[in-house]
């Protein structure tokens, strides 16, 4: 990822939080080219290459520019706050209450896991839980940076077993998750429940197609 990505991302995320309108892609770059502070946007692009999959550059960026409701300072991307506010953002959202969002969410998590293990060509959800569990897994790693919910994690009813044989060092990515909490917020909706009942094979089943 280079820094014109990351503008093409500064560029989309800040006009969507201002608008509510998600532009079109960038082509001409020469106004990133002249802009005096184009070394903010490198070095957001070298964060992402020291940190790896951790890291969504792209939720970083959308908690930066909903917290200033649009276009800010580029200088702000590498703010000792703006981390935290990162951070802060995954947390929020993760605390989503309404049934009818948590479902949508857990949704587009399946969206999401599906589309990944296409690219891995795996057969299975197992598979998925499975990939790279002696690094850093990819269920946890997708967890904490926000492409997957904690929601997600709850409708695995294998999940704390699978916890206790990860590396201690990708468990602690997930201390602020809570299974029990979780779970009680999965299992009292019916839809959320249904999908928790039937999710193995639910995925499974779409890697087939």
């Amino acid at each position: 990822m280079t820094g014109q990505d990351i503008y093409q991302i500064y560029h989309r995320e800040c006009l969507k939080a201002k608008t509510g309108v998600i532009p079109r892609k960038i082509k001409n770059f020469d106004n990133y080219e002249n802009k005096e502070t184009k070394h903010y946007f490198e070095r957001v692009a070298q964060m992402k290459a020291m940190a790896g999959d951790i890291f969504n550059v792209d939720l970083y960026i959308e908690a930066l520019a909903k917290q200033y409701e649009g276009f800010f300072n580029p200088k702000a991307l590498i703010a000792p706050s703006a981390m935290k506010v990162y951070r802060l953002y995954l947390l929020e959202l993760n605390n989503k209450k309404d049934p009818v969002d948590i479902y949508e969410r857990i949704l587009a998590d399946i969206r999401f896991v599906v589309k990944f293990c296409k690219e891995q060509e795996f057969k299975y959800f197992e598979d998925y839980l499975e990939h790279d569990q002696y690094l850093i897994p990819s269920v946890i790693k997708h967890a904490y940076n926000g492409q997957t919910s904690y929601f997600f994690l709850a409708c695995v009813d294998s999940f704390p077993m699978l916890m206790k044989n990860y590396p201690s060092d990708s468990q602690e990515l997930l201390k602020d998750f809570n299974y029990k909490v979780y779970r009680s917020k999965i299992i009292f909706d019916a839809k959320c429940r249904t999908i928790a009942d039937n999710l193995s094979k639910i995925i499974t089943s779409s890697l087939s197609k």
